[in-house]
């Protein structure tokens, strides 16, 4: 417990070196991501963040890693506010340290701070169609406005993690040392993957050529992480809130999980006024019959009153 306090409260001086809204009071991991080390920070004015510590031992050029960001992320927001959309939700913000720098190092570790964007969903596997639908129109939508970012500017931050000819190098290398003794065990792998030799190298012999334009792309595009950078509901371009909330116009606008919320909502209140009428015409029932009933031992009373005052 007492080691649980002492990283709080260090997690809590670190998110403090950033401009934030507030002072950071509170700091919970967040998330299922398995490369960086992430938490939901909180302040004492109800602001909220996400404070990342990067993986160093994989980005190991933070400073390039944050240019790539912020490079990309400067040139989507001018696209989204040119074409009326909402900039805060619809891609990442950077949130400065104190001195104006992306990043704050602490001892061998690199932290950064990005707002949590609130009322937003992540999925971590697709229920039905129209998720699929909305993950590919955002994929798409993210391709179409980098179509034309001067790719060029940006740095490889992991070398040849993206080339698929080296990569298919590096698979013939590590087969043939099978340093681990398992190759003999996955031969019938080792045969898909050289049958598709060709495969490796046709983009990366096309962009040689001169034939594939050098363009920025997501190269990690699983649903969670599509849904949490691309969340344009307002003009409907699929995004975080279309499986909750649906996009108007679409196949989602009365196939969304809200819809069918208010839906039952709205089919449980017809069914309590329906039993609410039925009880109420069953009350006025019993209640006029006890009045007749009242009225007719009124009348028999007053009828024994005046007999019995003959005698």
């Amino acid at each position: 417990m007492r080691r649980e306090v002492c990283e709080m409260r260090h997690f809590l001086e670190i998110a403090d070196q950033f401009q934030l809204q507030g002072r950071a009071v509170d700091a919970q991991p967040h998330g299922g991501g398995h490369i960086n080390d992430t938490f939901l920070v909180k302040t004492d004015t109800g602001s909220q963040y996400i404070l990342q510590r990067i993986n160093t031992g994989i980005f190991k050029d933070v400073d390039a890693l944050m240019n790539n960001i912020l490079l990309v992320t400067d040139f989507l927001k001018k696209k989204i506010a040119g074409a009326g959309g909402d900039p805060e939700r619809e891609t990442l913000s950077v949130v400065p340290v104190k001195d104006g720098s992306a990043l704050c190092r602490d001892g061998d570790d690199c932290w950064r701070v990005y707002p949590f964007i609130e009322r937003a969903v992540t999925l971590q596997t697709c229920e039905n169609q129209e998720q699929f639908e909305a993950s590919a129109g955002a994929f798409g939508h993210f391709q179409k406005l980098l179509a034309d970012f001067p790719a060029e500017t940006l740095q490889e931050t992991i070398p040849n993690f993206h080339n698929t000819k080296s990569r298919y190098r590096d698979f013939e290398a590590a087969v043939a040392g099978d340093v681990c003794g398992r190759a003999a065990g996955v031969q019938e792998e080792i045969a898909f993957v050289r049958a598709r030799k060709d495969f490796a190298s046709v983009l990366m012999d096309m962009q040689e050529r001169g034939e594939l334009p050098l363009r920025v792309t997501h190269n990690d595009t699983k649903l969670n992480n599509v849904l949490n950078s691309t969340a344009k509901i307002s003009s409907g371009t699929p995004g975080t809130l279309v499986q909750l909330a649906g996009v108007k116009g679409t196949g989602t606008e009365k196939n969304n999980s809200i819809y069918d919320q208010l839906k039952s909502l709205d089919d449980k209140i017809a069914a309590l006024k329906r039993t609410y009428e039925a009880e109420k015409t069953r009350y006025w029932n019993q209640f006029n019959t006890m009045e007749q009933m009242i009225s007719n031992m009124n009348t028999q009373s007053s009828y024994l009153a005046q007999m019995m005052g003959g005698f």
